[in-house]
């Protein structure tokens, strides 16, 4: 355990400087505000905020579980237990009964053929669909959906999507 004393000056730090990271790319995420590498900071330092908060914990074991053993500390577990499992949960239902709108216009718009997108886009579908060819979508017609074309896969339909627009990747 003689580890322990020099990793205790580390575990605290670092669970603060994690926590307010998180807590303010968190609250830039919830309201759309986020920019730059934001989100992707948010994600990577909240996988190891896991491996934080056990060094931490491990670091200060006697602590934790005396918190465990007080009534305050039994609801906190509780309470935080049961908002993780309710997290589970799925929102919504099915399609029209709720969820993200932008989801369900980027699944309509997906679905949709090339032609009908073309007119949203006043442009021809023979236009869009050998601008997808000379991409490398070799099996684009006019009747080709941006699911067909990327196997349904949310990434690739992005890639397409940037395509059909004229946009550069990046």
């Amino acid at each position: 355990m003689s580890a322990l004393p020099a990793l205790r000056k580390f575990a605290t730090p670092l669970t603060i400087g994690a926590s307010l990271l998180l807590g303010v790319t968190g609250i830039l995420l919830f309201f759309h505000a986020n920019t730059g590498l934001n989100k992707l900071a948010h994600e990577w330092v909240g996988l190891a905020f896991v491996a934080i908060v056990a060094l931490h914990v491990a670091v200060n074991w006697r602590p934790f579980v005396a918190h465990l053993k007080r009534p305050l500390g039994q609801a906190a577990a509780v309470l935080f237990a049961a908002l993780l499992a309710l997290s589970f949960l799925p929102l919504g239902g099915g399609q029209g009964q709720g969820g993200r709108p932008d989801f369900a216009l980027l699944a309509r718009v997906t679905a949709a053929p090339l032609d009908t997108l073309a007119v949203v886009l006043d442009e021809s579908p023979e236009a869009l669909a050998e601008r997808l060819r000379d991409a490398g979508y070799a099996g684009a017609d006019y009747d080709s959906t941006i699911a067909a074309l990327s196997d349904n896969d949310r990434h690739a339909q992005m890639e397409l999507i940037r395509v059909i627009l004229g946009t550069p990747l990046g």
